[in-house]
């Protein structure tokens, strides 16, 4: 059935357009009965355009919602489905990523990038994490084969070519991308502020290099999110939360969110009393 239903929660934490709960009510005749358990679930069919989650209620369609991965946290569940799935469809889908093969995440400390470095890693290719500094570590801790800090040493001058490139920040041209690519290379840009460039673009740097450089958008799937439960079930993909934040102090978890140097996820929780 593809019908909406109105659900009530008595746990409910947020990212964004994600969303993670315990069901308390559920306001229509049919649905499923195992879904009045621990659930998951991607852009509530709240609003107009269908995205936004930050509210205590919401409208989704049963299709789009799903068992929480059973060692997760809720916190951890609520920042997994859209960032993860935007994650798995680059990874597989778009970058076509083989096992064996080398790979470029560049944001590998972002929202997105972090889940791009395990799922690679997961799918057994060789993966390289372009991030600053700070995050050296912790990209390192996701499985990063090797982590370039951008402020220290300016990856497109390594010398080094990679298979597949998957790009969350979007930061250099299009010719320098394929610069770094091997023969019969992909290029994936997942994010960043060039999506359109990339989109008008791409198609004549790809033509001109016979490399394939495109962007990707995600288009949500029941069978993607089953890989992604089951990666993380498997230990191989783990959520990383910078902060969960309480409600009244959304405007300024959104504010450090635009700085774009945020370290994976930040969770709202909707019914904090603070």
């Amino acid at each position: 059935m593809s019908e909406s239903f109105l659900i009530t929660v008595s746990v409910w934490y947020r990212s964004k357009q994600d969303f993670a709960m315990l069901m308390k009510s559920i306001h229509r005749l049919f649905i499923r009965k195992e879904l009045t358990e621990m659930s998951w679930s991607s852009t509530p069919t709240n609003s107009a355009h269908r995205f936004g989650s930050f509210a205590e209620y919401a409208l989704a369609k049963e299709n789009n919602i799903y068992f929480k991965p059973v060692n997760l946290s809720f916190q951890q569940t609520a920042a997994l489905p859209c960032a993860g799935d935007t994650a798995l469809q680059a990874v597989r889908k778009a970058g076509k990523v083989q096992k064996g093969e080398r790979v470029l995440v560049i944001g590998a400390s972002g929202g997105v990038g972090h889940f791009l470095v395990q799922i690679a890693k997961a799918d057994g290719a060789h993966v390289t994490g372009v991030c600053s500094g700070r995050n050296v570590e912790m990209v390192r801790g996701l499985g990063a084969d090797e982590v370039i800090d951008y402020n220290q040493t300016d990856y497109s001058k390594t010398g080094q070519k990679w298979d597949v490139i998957l790009d969350a920040a979007a930061s250099k041209s299009l010719w320098t991308m394929a610069g770094l690519l091997n023969p019969k290379g992909r290029y994936v840009n997942v994010g960043g502020d060039t999506l359109m460039h990339t989109l008008l673009w791409g198609a004549i740097v790809s033509a001109w290099t016979r490399k394939s450089l495109a962007m990707f958008m995600v288009a949500p799937g029941q069978q993607d999110m089953i890989q992604l439960k089951e990666l993380c079930e498997a230990g191989k993909v783990v959520p990383h939360i910078e902060s969960v934040v309480p409600f009244s102090k959304l405007p300024e978890a959104i504010m450090h969110l635009e700085t774009k140097r945020a370290r994976g996820k930040t969770v709202i929780d909707v019914l904090s009393q603070e």
